[in-house]
């Protein structure tokens, strides 16, 4: 008998961070908007004037969905479970993840803010590098010395030898 070993619970999914669906891209659908005749993927309806949406910084071309309403969810309640776009599946940050913006994404003041926040401004890759050759020598000293003094001989050694030697000459 083999044994089903998939796991309901699949730990690979993972949704997007939550900066970044705290910072998506949204706007009200305006008259000019609205004339392109562009449809919500989700629901499949036209966007209207004065429908609230998100377009997702998708690599090829951005994709807009409903923000959620009454007729339609919208495209968050996906990015709280998956960190890619529905229709490209171009991924998107998660929590574990840094936030790196591509090409076409322009970001406002407020996410920029986030992001510098995120960055430890003493760790670029030289020190990274440095730090981690310190370690290492300090390692390497340390078990050079840790075995220097394990083969040096110990004074109560020594001393516990002699005794020994001096009860052997009286005998």
């Amino acid at each position: 008998m083999i044994e089903n070993t998939t796991d309901i619970t699949d730990n690979s999914i993972r949704g997007s961070s939550e900066v970044f669906l705290n910072n998506l891209d949204e706007f009200i659908v305006d008259s000019e908007f609205a004339k392109k005749e562009v449809q919500c993927s989700i629901c499949l309806d036209e966007f209207k004037v004065g429908d609230k949406c998100i377009r997702l910084p998708c690599k090829s071309e951005p994709h807009i969905f409903h923000s959620g309403s009454d007729s339609c969810s919208g495209v968050r309640p996906w990015l709280e479970r998956n960190n890619t776009c529905p229709m490209c599946r171009h991924e998107f940050p998660t929590d574990n993840q840094p936030v790196i913006p591509t090409s076409n994404v322009t970001l406002t003041p407020g996410q920029i803010a986030v992001a510098d926040s995120n960055i430890s401004p003493d760790m670029n890759d030289d020190n990274i590098i440095e730090e981690q050759i310190l370690f290492s020598v300090e390692n390497y000293l340390r078990e050079i010395s840790d075995l220097v003094q394990s083969s040096l001989p110990n004074e109560e050694d020594d001393l516990q030898r002699a005794i020994e030697l001096s009860f052997n000459d009286i005998s």
